[in-house]
């Protein structure tokens, strides 16, 4: 039996109200993140064991013993002064759990290892005439083991959390895991098995949950790819955050395939074949895959022999580049381009700029090589009719409001498959205003209508379609400056509705002869 004079109070200066609450399964895992730090993943299937039961988890480690006194002191660790790479660092881990545990979750707490053992209790002690109440440790000694134990009581909690906690960590035996693909001293990549996550795993939202990410051991994230990433060295920014962002999966894994070689970037490249055609929302899309699959195909490069088996096992890839909304010229093409991928008859693949260095070509160079721009003739007698009278009315209505003293040439798209009703060849110009304040940014040489607005009953949908495509003078579809030129192109067009009608009746006295 233990004299009491054998036991003695260990205060811990952690006042008992201390602003901090972890939910159970933050509380045990940062218990069990004690445990694995002390034994390392590659020991760990073998050294920790635990079992629950009458809602009493004990958790033991062979072969592990420490001096208590590690703790004792907010912000020591065992892991100071090492070279090893670990899940925790901070030493807080085991006081702060200890705290929520047995203040919120109402668990009793008891630890041993090497000649102590240890129960988390409060003491009271007084600052400023005032009475607190501060998490401590009642220490006893006991006899040596070389191993260390964690009893915790009254737990009240589902096996299925427990299992989630414990499949929280990397090591090889984990179930979630399937074939390694890939071993470095900063991690590993590997498959997903097909066991599934457990309910609750933490996960990364909008990113599914076919995939996991291990930052510095622990699952931290989740993402839509098969695989499991394990990054030893990442840490997140923010350490109160219990998970990964988006944007930081996007950056522990573009950091990580950073390392493997070229017939591993093959393998990796193709689970994330859904993705090759990934383009940045914006400028900085720091959630893209982008920079991920750039980083694969860079490193892919570094092997012509691998470079040489991906072009014959993909070779209907075209590349396309990211356009501005304001790049008119390129956003024709790039329209022009796609309606000759539909109607080409082979099943091209489109993916992001990065190809091109393997030696796939550019979507709109092969469009252009094929002759797929050719689309715009010029106009046959009757067309050439219709065309003068949407000329002669512009010129009436609008005068100068497009800026040309001279409207630029109309041609005609004789594709029964095209996608849009009129496309205008715009380049860009010096800013000038025009009468109504709005800046003319572009200049065209020609302007084209799909041949089928050409016939008697067409006349409001040709001289629409027309006037879209002047008005991109002015700017892209999805810009103010065109919205507001395109408010008065109405405005204009209800003030001389009258002489539209008149050229409208015209249109529809044109015959064939």
């Amino acid at each position: 039996m233990t004299k009491a004079a054998d036991k003695k109070t260990l205060p811990l200066n952690l006042i008992f109200d201390y602003p901090v609450h972890w939910s159970k399964y933050k509380v045990l895992r940062d218990f069990v993140q004690n445990f694995y730090d002390s034994i390392g993943h590659k020991k760990w299937h073998k050294s920790f064991t635990y079992t629950y039961k009458n809602d009493v988890l004990v958790m033991k480690a062979k072969n592990v013993s420490f001096s208590y006194e590690w703790l004792v002191h907010i912000g020591a660790s065992t892991k100071r002064h090492s070279d090893t790479k670990y899940a925790g660092y901070f030493g807080e881990g085991f006081k702060i759990a200890s705290l929520n545990a047995v203040r919120d979750h109402q668990w009793q707490v008891f630890a041993k290892s090497s000649d102590w053992r240890i129960e988390v209790i409060t003491s009271d002690l007084i600052i400023d005439d005032k009475k607190l109440k501060s998490l401590a440790y009642e220490l006893e000694k006991q006899n040596f083991t070389k191993n260390t134990s964690l009893e915790i009581r009254n737990i009240f909690v589902s096996p299925g959390l427990i299992d989630t906690v414990m499949l929280s960590f990397y090591y090889e035996e984990n179930i979630l895991l399937g074939e390694k693909i890939w071993e470095g001293s900063n991690g590993v990549i590997a498959k997903r098995s097909a066991a599934p996550l457990p309910k609750n795993y933490i996960a990364t939202r909008g990113f599914g949950d076919r995939g996991i990410i291990f930052a510095s051991f622990q699952a931290l994230g989740t993402i839509n790819i098969p695989l499991v990433f394990c990054h030893h060295t990442f840490k997140k920014g923010d350490r109160d955050r219990n998970g990964l962002y988006d944007f930081d999966v996007v950056q522990l894994v573009e950091s990580l395939v950073g390392y493997i070689s070229p017939e591993t970037s093959f393998v990796v490249l193709e689970y994330f074949k859904r993705y090759w055609h990934t383009q940045p929302k914006e400028k900085y899309d720091l959630t893209s895959f982008h920079g991920i699959i750039s980083t694969l195909l860079s490193n892919l490069r570094k092997s012509p022999n691998c470079v040489k088996k991906f072009l014959e096992k993909y070779p209907d890839l075209l590349a396309t580049h990211r356009i501005t909304r304001n790049d008119i010229v390129n956003i024709n093409r790039r329209s022009q381009a796609l309606s000759w991928k539909k109607l080409s008859g082979k099943k091209y693949l489109l993916v992001q700029e990065g190809f091109e260095k393997l030696g796939y070509q550019r979507l709109e160079n092969k469009c252009e090589s094929e002759g797929g721009f050719t689309i715009a003739r010029l106009p046959n007698k009757l067309e050439k009719k219709y065309i003068q009278i949407l000329e002669q009315c512009t010129y009436e209505v609008f005068d100068d409001f497009f800026g040309f003293k001279q409207l630029p040439e109309c041609k005609v798209i004789d594709n029964e498959e095209a996608v849009w009703k009129g496309m205008a060849n715009c380049f860009k110009r010096a800013v000038r205003r025009n009468n109504y304040g709005h800046e003319l940014r572009y200049t065209m040489n020609y302007v084209a209508l799909t041949y089928s607005v050409f016939n008697k009953n067409s006349f409001a949908n040709a001289y629409s379609t027309y006037l879209h495509e002047l008005t991109h003078v002015f700017g892209g579809d999805a810009s103010a400056n065109y919205s507001r030129a395109l408010s008065d192109v109405l405005e204009i067009q209800l003030q001389y509705s009258h002489i539209i009608v008149k050229y409208a009746l015209k249109w529809s006295k044109i015959n064939k002869s």
